[in-house]
């Protein structure tokens, strides 16, 4: 074997030998569900369905679908919660994950479903239409 060869093997084998002992590796950017296998301070451990054996870390700072900022991962998720996570990264075998950004499904804690109101007010809204009212959302957009 010419030695650029070999050269070439030595730096490519760590990459060969982990894509043989990790064929499935999820791709960055995939969405999967993912089931809270344990909670910790600093994010939520997720098994991914569909990917045997496969797990990742939920920081803390990616919980929230909606970017809002999740002060202690227990407040958040149980384990056995399903929630819709994107993968957005693989390094070394580690899959790290993130729900913001990630329309969550009906199986998602109650705090993370969408909400849909049950009436709407005209534009704008009068005191007289929001007395009766038991919480008021307002939304606006340009």
């Amino acid at each position: 074997v010419p030695a650029l060869a070999r050269a070439q093997f030595c730096r490519t084998a760590p990459l060969l030998m982990l894509a043989a002992s990790n064929p499935a590796l999820p791709a960055v950017g995939s969405l999967h569900v993912g089931v809270v296998e344990s909670v910790v301070t600093y994010g939520a451990f997720c098994s991914l369905e569909g990917q045997p054996g496969r797990d990742g870390l939920l920081h803390v700072s990616h919980i929230d679908p909606s970017g809002g900022r999740v002060e202690v991962a227990e407040d958040a998720l149980a384990v056995g919660d399903r929630v819709r996570v994107r993968v957005t990264s693989v390094a070394d075998g580690k899959i790290s994950l993130s729900c913001r950004g990630v329309q969550q499904g009906g199986d998602a804690p109650a705090a993370w479903r969408l909400w849909t109101p049950s009436h709407v007010l005209g534009s704008p809204p009068t005191a007289r239409t929001l007395e009766g009212l038991e919480c008021v959302v307002l939304s606006y957009s340009r």
